[in-house]
């Protein structure tokens, strides 16, 4: 797999993911910010399972 890195803007900050042969979050954003990173996540299509 080639390394994938998508960047999520959650208001003050943004959340990075960074796939390559697993999957690294960094900065998940602040609590009341949970709608926003699961739009996120839908967005860019991203499963739990595709990191295994």
């Amino acid at each position: 797999m080639a390394q994938k890195i998508f960047s999520m803007p959650l208001g003050f900050n943004d959340c990075y993911i960074i796939q390559d042969k697993g999957t690294i979050m960094i900065d998940g954003g602040a609590p009341r910010k949970i709608g926003e990173f699961e739009t996120g996540i839908r967005n860019i299509r991203l499963k739990p399972s595709d990191s295994l």
